[in-house]
């Protein structure tokens, strides 16, 4: 099927992408086409840094969503934790990592269990840093209030630091967790590798492609909480008009519309 308008509606950030020429989604028949490997290494680079700007982009919705879904969940004035986990060596060994990475959110889903009959609903992005070392930052949307949280956790992370804080203003938080990931787009430990992790249940990104519901919403989005709009044009859609509005989380709107 085609369009010309996408809706994306992030808990409170709604995004509009109307384009010159019609968007394909849904079913495309790829049985008899033939997949190419390419061997370029500027090629690949270059769409490896298109694949994981998009990753990113969804990766930073699904963050929003979340964020607004578990204010309403557990209490407006609810803000969600941010994990940084290290390890005290220089760990490159990404396969090590990420195994003790999800041993640790294995230990923090059982001790939210057993102790707040609560599941743990989380993204997790790895980060290397300059001399190569791994890091990742977890942020965690439904964290219980733990009295002396950090001398409560810190066993569960025997590698290096932990470090928690709690997150006032989401959408840097978003930016700050994702931004790393075109930063380590040549890095060849992430080939055939996860970019982020997530748990299985978390609350999805609505998207709107009926140009008459998508119209329909945009008419009743105030002006003065429009965040950002730009312009541009690819070769695929020729031109193409991107919006972005940022709401109250308390917007009587985001009611009818997540």
């Amino acid at each position: 099927m085609q369009t010309n308008i996408k809706m994306t509606i992030s808990g409170n950030c709604i995004s509009t992408l109307i384009t010159e020429v019609a968007i394909s989604y849904g079913y495309l028949d790829t049985k008899h086409k033939v997949r190419i490997r390419q061997t370029d290494p500027e090629k690949v680079k270059a769409t490896r840094t298109k694949t994981l700007q998009k990753v990113k982009s969804y990766v930073k919705k699904l963050i929003s969503k979340n964020n607004w879904y578990w204010r309403l969940a557990l209490g407006k004035a609810y803000n969600p934790e941010l994990f940084t986990i290290t390890f005290r060596e220089n760990m490159q060994d990404l396969d090590f990592a990420n195994r003790e990475h999800s041993k640790f959110l294995q230990t923090l889903k059982y001790f939210m269990k057993t102790n707040f009959n609560r599941p743990l609903h989380y993204v997790s992005v790895p980060e290397f840093q300059k001399r190569g070392a791994i890091h990742y930052h977890i942020l965690i949307f439904n964290m219980p209030f733990v009295p002396r949280i950090y001398d409560t956790l810190r066993p569960f992370w025997v590698h290096g630091s932990l470090n928690i804080q709690s997150v006032k203003e989401i959408k840097n938080v978003a930016s700050y967790v994702c931004k790393y990931m075109l930063k380590d787009a040549e890095d060849q430990r992430l080939t055939g590798r996860k970019c982020y992790f997530r748990s299985r249940d978390l609350a999805e990104p609505v998207i709107i492609r009926n140009p008459e519901e998508a119209l329909k919403i945009v008419a009743q989005l105030p002006e003065e909480f429009k965040a950002f709009e730009k312009e541009y044009a690819n070769e695929y859609h020729q031109a193409i008009h991107f919006t972005e509005y940022v709401l109250p989380y308390e917007h009587p709107l985001l009611q009818k519309i997540n």
